[in-house]
């Protein structure tokens, strides 16, 4: 059991990895505030995930990313990959105190990647 869980974090970081890699060009993938016109509504969407998951409302802020995302901006997917390597930094004890879990980080974030149009082999 123990080594399925630590199965899916691998797996998260890999994909997480890979994204902020290839699709980002970047190894670093917290999201970054930048204070500008042009970047107010990734920033207020980001302030609003984070909101969230300061307070321990996960879903809510699943709910919040997933309802607001436009894959017309790839900051959006920053802030999506953010968040999902935020969550992934919890146990699994924690995330089940807030009614989540790691194969849901996997779910999330393949849901990410179907949205915008980013495949693996």
């Amino acid at each position: 059991m123990l080594y399925e869980k630590d199965s899916i974090s691998r797996e998260i970081d890999e994909l997480i990895r890979v994204i902020g890699d290839v699709f980002l060009g970047k190894k670093n993938t917290a999201y970054e505030v930048i204070e500008d016109e042009a970047h107010k509504a990734c920033n207020n969407l980001y302030y609003r995930i984070d909101k969230a998951f300061q307070e321990g409302k996960m879903n809510e802020a699943e709910n919040i990313l997933f309802e607001e995302i436009s894959v017309e901006n790839p900051s959006y997917l920053e802030i999506a990959i953010d968040f999902y390597t935020k969550l992934n930094q919890k146990t699994e004890e924690e995330l089940q105190q807030v009614q989540f879990s790691k194969e849901e980080i996997v779910e999330g974030i393949k849901d990410i990647m179907d949205m915008f149009g980013i495949q693996m082999i």
